[in-house]
């Protein structure tokens, strides 16, 4: 599929939602592939990606905001919390709550932290996450992952990712040898960490390192999964899309130099969709099986 910036592409994505420093607003893909606005909703402050929920709300961070919206773009509630300056990456919805990452003020010691709200809004927990002898603020975080109770967090300062149990209690901090992006983690309860070494990191469940990668490139993205134990992740400088096998062995590699590519999704059967962008605008929607086999150009 080929096609300019812009175009929707119908069928392909119903409904899309975009962000920008200080606006959200939702595009619906119309019958000829023509993006035409839904609604717009004006925030304060830089935020960050929204989460859907399965009712169709969304919830965002906005400043040291966190905001509920419906399906139709009306704020519906908001937490201030007045221990937080300002929220970090994405909220993680789970559980029958929110998990935030955030610094705290000043007068709460200025550390990075991470803050869990019941359903109805009330602070449950925080738990610092300033690395042991650290500065306050040292504790830098990376976008979180939520499975089975337990919440993962990378932190930047010590390079290590930190597992919280359901009362915020850390159950293990485990280094990762490098600067840790947002991880990823499978439904065996595995945690796929990319690092600024250019390599992943398996963890298991119980924080034992599984499995390092070969270095990639100067950047990976957030590993996504397949089916079984398939892991595809995004590499840059070069782009390229790289599979994984289940000792972190690179199994295949696809990219070109002329082009850069969108990091990629998997369907439910296993195949996986990316883009390919040839600037300024032009760009080419690709398929393949996890054997790299292209059933749709």
């Amino acid at each position: 599929m080929h096609g300019r910036s812009g175009n929707c592409r119908a069928g392909r994505w119903r409904q899309r939602l975009l962000v920008a420093s200080v606006i959200i607003w939702a595009v619906f893909c119309g019958s000829r592939g023509n993006a035409d606005e839904v609604w717009r909703l004006d925030l304060e402050g830089v935020f960050g990606i929204p989460v859907i929920l399965e009712d169709g709300s969304l919830v965002v961070h906005a400043g040291n905001l966190i905001v509920g919206i419906d399906a139709r773009g009306v704020q519906q509630w908001q937490i201030q919390d007045p221990s937080v300056t300002s929220f970090w990456s994405q909220i993680a919805a789970g559980d029958g709550g929110l998990y935030a990452t955030n610094t705290l003020s000043e007068d709460a010691g200025a550390h990075h932290s991470v803050s869990r709200y019941s359903a109805d809004r009330t602070l449950q927990w925080r738990t610092v996450l300033t690395p042991p002898g650290g500065q306050p603020g040292s504790g830098f975080v990376s976008g979180p992952a939520l499975r089975g109770g337990v919440f993962y967090i990378e932190v930047w300062a010590d390079s290590t990712v930190v597992a919280l149990g359901p009362d915020g209690r850390v159950l293990w901090r485990r280094n990762v040898g490098g600067v840790p992006g947002s991880a990823t983690v499978s439904r065996a309860g595995v945690i796929y960490v990319p690092t600024s070494r250019g390599d992943v990191v398996a963890i298991s469940s119980d924080g034992e390192l599984r499995w390092r990668s070969e270095p990639m490139a100067g950047r990976v993205s957030s590993p996504v999964l397949g089916l079984g134990d398939d892991l595809f992740v995004k590499t840059r400088d070069p782009d390229a899309l790289v599979s994984l096998g289940t000792e972190g062995q690179v199994r295949w590699r696809y990219g070109t130099e002329r082009a850069g590519l969108m990091e990629p999704v998997v369907d439910p059967q296993g195949n996986v969709t990316f883009v390919e962008w040839f600037p300024p605008d032009f760009f080419t929607t690709y398929i393949f099986d996890a054997f790299l086999t292209t059933l749709f150009r």
